[in-house]
């Protein structure tokens, strides 16, 4: 390997970080911002303060925030201001952890293709697009940094890395709960390599670690913030009366999660089953058939308009089946089942006369690795977004890669095509500029709306969730409580206007819904954001069935009215029975 490939992380890690600084804040962005924002003022009570992030100003305890993320945001505003571009250059050494970890594992697990996976891993579309400020990308950090310490602690005879991987694995919990499924992939490790006591004393320390938090913000807020959302998820559930009633329930709950992830999965990790099908006996021509096959469809997703991508409806006129669930949960299921395969040819093969299982550590390690993580995604997942298959994605990449480097020593087998290398670093540049593209649209419209009316005099008022939330509030704008805010005679009110009242539209309201009453305001103007792509990923990207679908209506509409009589806006009536 040329000398020179030793700093490839590092310029992973910089090139990630530089593209995420040129994108705007975007959906949950805004809650850890405003929850940083907080912290650095007073970063000994993280949640003894309101936050507005629903309906109305709410107890931060309520709204599920773990603190890793936030308190280096908080480090970062201290040290140089509440600046989107530095703060998000500020998350470097969280990808320079992810960078490094993936360049170590891979150099254990699948020397062959260390470089090459490398590559691909950085820029997918599970880890490019959705690194924003959000604590996912950091979580699955610290995660894999703490596997990665783990292995080394073995191969070394250190302890000092023992410790790391308690440090790591605890960080990567206190930035996403989800990540609690560390123990098991550790304990899994040393079972694999007969390491099982150091293993074990890991997961005790991490655990240990973890609850050291816990008890620390009890003390501090009056309540462990984890504990409270484990008792919110148990009082959200339906109170069947027997046993079999919330296990039926439950099965049929996450049953109802398998096409919607399917779906995210095919788009965020189709390039490895491309990567890998030429090795299990796909053709390469079949390889570069599907991809071509798959381009298409996802261009056609980018721009036809979203009712020509209706392909059925149900009796009710409903779309029963679209283009997007064509061509997502049909990626989905084709890499699903040559990663399968993968896995039953990685761990299945000739040990002797006939065959038998292969006893191989690596193989085992990362079969129950994915096994874990496609469990834990499942159990822990309450509703579908591409956040949640983030992960279960990473370690199909190193599997992949894994299986492929072990064909590299094998004369004559086929190995992956540059157009399954191609379509995975397009679909994830791809996905990283549309929905930077998206983003910009409230950003933008945000201040093209403050600045058409400046320097006129009154206090600004709007309505809007996410990244909108985030954009009016630099700009100086105060979001509505229903039946609370006091609006005077001269403030100025911007509300973004969605197509319907029926659909999920961003920037949603968050539930502070309210009538605009046309006696005590007077309509300005209207500013409307739109292209020609089709393509949309907010909300989809980040709750929904698909990273992107087609739209139909405008990117963004917003509406400018004068208040010309005091008023308190008031919730709408309740619909009638």
């Amino acid at each position: 390997m040329h000398r020179s490939l030793r700093y490839l992380p590092e310029f992973l890690a910089v090139a990630v970080a530089l593209l995420n600084a040129a994108k705007p804040a975007v959906v949950d962005d805004t809650a850890y911002l405003l929850f940083a924002r907080h912290l650095a003022a007073d970063p000994t009570h993280p949640y003894a303060f309101e936050l507005f992030w629903n309906s109305a100003p709410q107890p931060a305890m309520e709204i599920l925030l773990p603190p890793v993320v936030p308190l280096w945001l908080a480090l970062g505003i201290s040290l140089f201001g509440e600046n989107l571009v530095a703060l998000k250059l500020w998350l470097l050494p969280f990808l320079w952890l992810f960078t490094r970890a993936v360049w170590y594992l891979l150099g254990e697990f699948a020397p062959r293709e260390r470089v090459r996976g490398s590559v691909l891993l950085a820029f997918s579309p599970a880890i490019l697009p959705l690194v924003s400020v959000m604590i996912d990308i950091p979580a699955v950090a610290c995660g894999l940094a703490s596997t990665a310490c783990l292995v080394h602690a073995r191969r070394s005879g250190r302890s000092a890395w023992l410790v790391l991987t308690v440090i790591l694995g605890a960080a990567a919990a206190q930035s996403k709960y989800t990540m609690i499924v560390l123990p098991a992939v550790w304990a899994w490790y040393g079972l694999t390599h007969r390491d099982l006591t150091r293993s074990l004393a890991t997961c005790v320390g991490g655990v240990v670690l973890f609850a050291a938090w816990e008890l620390f913000v009890a003390r501090q807020c009056g309540e462990s913030h984890f504990y409270h959302h484990v008792q919110h998820q148990q009082a959200a559930e339906p109170g069947q009366v027997g046993f079999l009633d919330k296990i039926g329930h439950w099965v049929g709950a996450k049953g109802g999660l398998v096409l919607p992830l399917l779906g995210y999965f095919g788009g965020l990790a189709a390039g490895w089953g491309l990567f890998a099908g030429p090795t299990v006996g796909f053709s390469r021509r079949l390889s570069h058939a599907v991809a071509l096959a798959a381009g298409v469809g996802l261009v056609a997703i980018l721009a036809l308009p979203a009712q020509s991508q209706i392909l059925s409806h149900d009796a009710n006129g409903w779309p029963e089946l679209t283009l997007p669930d064509v061509v997502f949960v049909g990626l989905g299921a084709a890499t699903t089942v040559t990663m399968a395969t993968v896995l039953v040819k990685f761990l299945v093969g000739r040990t002797g006369p006939g065959r038998g299982w292969r006893r191989s550590p690596t193989a085992w390690f990362l079969a129950g690795w994915l096994a874990i993580e496609v469990g834990g995604m499942f159990v822990l997942t309450p509703f579908p977004a591409a956040r949640r298959v983030v992960m279960p994605t990473v370690v199909v990449g190193v599997v992949a890669c894994a299986w492929v480097s072990r064909c590299g020593r094998i004369p004559g087998r086929a190995g992956p095509t540059r157009s399954a290398v191609a379509f995975g670093l397009a679909v994830g540049f791809g996905l990283y500029a549309l929905d930077t593209w998206d983003a910009m649209a409230e950003r933008d419209t945000a201040r093209a709306s403050v600045e058409s009316i400046l320097p006129t005099p009154g206090k600004l008022w709007t309505q809007g969730h996410w990244g909108w939330q985030y954009a009016t509030d630099r700009a100086g704008a105060k979001l509505v409580v229903p039946g609370v805010s006091q609006l005077k005679k001269g403030d100025w009110l911007i509300l973004p206007v969605p197509p319907d009242d029926g659909g999920f539209y961003r920037p949603y309201h968050g539930g502070a819904l309210f009538t605009l009453d046309e006696s005590r305001t007077r309509f300005v103007r209207r500013l409307v954001r739109d292209d020609a792509i089709s393509g949309t990923t907010i909300p989809t990207l980040y709750g929904g069935r698909y990273p992107f679908t087609g739209r139909d209506q405008p990117r963004l509409v917003v509406e400018i009215h004068r208040v010309v009589a005091d008023w308190i806006p008031q919730p709408p009536p309740p619909l009638a029975p």
